[in-house]
This record gives structure tokens, sequence and C-alpha cells, in this order.
């Protein structure tokens, strides 16, 4: 695997790879065939990752679980998000916070070229637009009066 950020070594067998693009969930062990019948990896993007719930651990053994689009993790408690692929079950709170914090601004950098990438997009569609308008009024299908509205209105002006 390439150079990771930050490691986290859970309860049961649950790693968490934390990486500038992405986090990688290693669920290993009896504990986790059990609970998961699975085992092996899953690699979550920043960009499909939609909030995060954090449990630091108390008595018991503490979590976080990420919360994808379209996914359906658990919502029950403590038992059905220990039973979620997308959970990782903490053992000890040492660097969460610095892990959580690190994460969380990823996804707040990740929401913020999601913005801009939308605003150019938006951007070059209102561009498109005012051309084929310039390209109506040329040709003689439109005045130049309702390509001047036009251009305004996209603009905002």
């Amino acid at each position: 695997m390439e150079n990771f950020v930050y490691f986290l070594k859970g309860a049961s067998g649950d790693q968490l790879f934390v990486y500038e693009d992405k986090i990688v969930i290693k669920h290993k062990g009896i504990m986790n065939f059990i609970a998961m019948g699975i085992k092996g990896e899953k690699t979550i993007y920043y960009s499909d990752i939609t909030s995060i719930q954090v449990k630091p651990r108390g008595v018991f053994v503490g979590y976080i679980q990420f919360s994808l689009s379209g996914g359906n993790e658990s919502i029950k408690g403590l038992y059905d998000a220990m039973r979620d692929e997308n959970t990782v079950k903490i053992s000890s709170n040492t660097q969460l916070q610095i892990v959580i914090n690190y994460i969380n601004e990823r996804l707040k950098d990740q929401k913020t070229k999601t913005k801009t990438e939308i605003g150019n997009n938006n951007k070059t569609q209102i561009f498109d637009e005012i051309k084929n308008y310039k390209k109506l009024a040329d040709e003689g299908v439109i005045t130049q009066e309702d390509f001047n509205l036009k251009k305004k209105k996209l603009l905002g002006l």
C-alpha cells in the first residue's frame, strides 16, 4: 500500500488507514467474519462520505462510522454499528481526535472543491448559452434586443 497519513489499530482486528484522498477500512479476524461475514478491505474516497459518527471508547469499545451517499449504515446503536462494514471499532482513544480532525478537514476541502467545480461548470454553461444566443442574433433568428435581454438575464445584471 502507498504511504498513509494516519493509522488506527481498532478492536477485533479492525484497521483504519487514512490517506490524503481516501480512507481504507480493513476487517480482519474471526470476530469480524462472524459479525459481518466479510474479510478484506474497503476503500472510501472522501467525495463519497456524507457524514461521520464517532463514539469514543468508554467502558465498552468505541467506533467511527462513515455514512455514504446512498448507503444503508446502521443507526440503531453500538451493537448494530459494530456489524456495519463502514464502521471501525476503536480500542483506544489515542490519536482518535487528531485522525477525526484530519478527515473532517479533507471532507471540508472536498466540499469546497466540489462547489468550485459546480460554479465553474455553471459559468461555462452560461457562456455557452450566451454564445448560442449570439449566433441566433447574428443569423437573424432573434433580434439584437432579445439577445441583450437574454445576456443580461444569464449574467444576472
